[in-house]
């Protein structure tokens, strides 16, 4: 509480110190007061005739530049219809490309090939299982190793004329063929 009553104090005592010395009557500073005053109003002249010389330069340059940038933006509106319309063009080719255009797909369930408008599709995967017996430090006996073909079953899926599936799958692995689905 102490304190803000010492500020408050120092804040008066200033406000009383400037108003003393304002109020003051100027006596002999009239003549540099007058002096003062011209020299602003002759600054404020100057800066008046600077400020019209630009204006007139930036409505100079305001007339002259509608007829240049209106040229250059009729150029780039016709360039970007042109791109435009090269790019719907491209579409459209495109369209019409996938529409007769076969498929070959290969990924998780095999090999699939299709024609354009899926009337004929043909498929192809498999299941394969090997069994390797390798012996080591055996002393060099012969014909002890081994490798043994499972099952080798490739499975061919298809369509044909969009209503006629088919599947076969025939079976390689062991000592004899054979047919396992048809």
């Amino acid at each position: 509480m102490k304190l803000t009553s010492q500020i408050n104090l120092l804040n008066w005592v200033a406000v009383v110190a400037i108003s003393r010395f304002t109020l003051l009557p100027v006596t002999g500073r009239s003549q540099d007061q007058s002096e003062l005053i011209q020299k602003l109003l002759d600054r404020i002249e100057q800066l008046e005739k600077k400020v019209d010389v630009l204006e007139s330069n930036r409505t100079s340059s305001v007339t002259s530049t509608p007829t240049t940038d209106t040229n250059a933006l009729r150029e780039l509106d016709q360039k970007i219809r042109i791109i435009d319309r090269k790019n719907e063009l491209a579409a459209e080719v495109a369209a019409e490309k996938s529409k007769t255009t076969p498929t070959l797909t290969i990924g998780a369930g095999g090999l699939q090939a299709s024609s354009a408008d899926t009337n004929f599709v043909f498929g192809l995967r498999g299941v394969l299982q090997v069994d390797n017996r390798t012996f080591f430090d055996d002393g060099g006996i012969q014909g002890n190793d081994g490798f043994i073909l499972r099952r080798a079953r490739p499975i061919f899926q298809g369509t044909v004329f969009r209503d006629f599936d088919f599947q076969f799958t025939p079976e390689f692995g062991g000592s004899t063929v054979q047919i396992v689905d048809a």
